[in-house]
């Protein structure tokens, strides 16, 4: 059985604005039901281990929006969410893929964390896929790649534009603007316009803008995968 791990952020403050953050509903549940009905093992897991929260607002969103996909994501991943695995403990050797979720919470516990950079960095050594959406590629700013450089250097990458982030004014409230910062690292950024779907995909490198881009993302991370299964066979 294929597996895949689900990283999600445990931040719950929404920097010092009294107001709580985590992790996006639907950019979880919507990749992870999708991959659940294909068959696919799926492990969740966080930085500490430590339970997984909602961002409040997307929980909303989500059961305006589709309330039987919030209620099967939580009969199938209640139970992880308060009790994930520990990133520490886990190895890419035994998945065949990675996809980080976005919510604003990954801008505080993902960019700077050693261990989450290093296990990025080894699935993409490995060229298994390697999958975020809105600001889940926050958490692909500590990866490198083998010769040392920034893991999204001169490759096509995507997460929620800076346009967007001005959009709802949160651009003061983030601790860094994460286009900027994927820029920086030398990304070969792509983007649509605001709040339009948009996934770039250079080889297993799978990123998508926003969740209007969760459909088109899960497809392309579906195809990296079944490359993947085609090559392994093929070996």
């Amino acid at each position: 059985m294929p597996k895949l791990l689900f990283i999600l952020s445990t931040e719950q403050n929404l920097g010092n604005t009294n107001k709580k953050t985590g992790f996006h509903a639907e950019e979880a549940a919507l990749p992870y039901l999708y991959f659940k009905d294909k068959g696919y093992d799926i492990t969740i897991a966080t930085i500490d281990g430590q339970p997984a929260s909602y961002d409040p607002s997307s929980v909303d969103d989500l059961k305006n929006k589709d309330q039987e996909m919030l209620d099967k994501f939580e009969t199938h991943a209640g139970t992880e969410l308060k009790s994930p695995a520990n990133l520490s403990h886990l190895s890419a050797d035994d998945y065949d893929g990675v996809f980080l979720p976005g919510g604003h919470g990954t801008m505080w516990d993902m960019p700077t964390n050693e261990t989450l950079g290093q296990l990025i960095s080894d699935f993409y050594a490995d060229e298994k896929l390697v999958s975020a959406v809105c600001h889940g590629p926050a958490g692909l700013i500590p990866a490198k790649k083998a010769n040392g450089e920034p893991l999204v250097k001169g490759l096509k990458t995507n997460c929620f534009t800076n346009a967007e982030e001005e959009k709802i004014e949160f651009e003061k409230i983030m601790p860094f603007a994460l286009e900027t910062a994927l820029r920086d690292q030398g990304a070969d950024f792509e983007n649509s316009g605001i709040f339009a779907s948009h996934v770039a995909k250079d080889g297993h490198l799978v990123t998508g803008q926003n969740p209007t881009s969760l459909t088109e993302l899960t497809k392309a991370m579906n195809d990296v995968l079944d490359k993947q299964v085609t090559q392994s066979k093929a070996a």
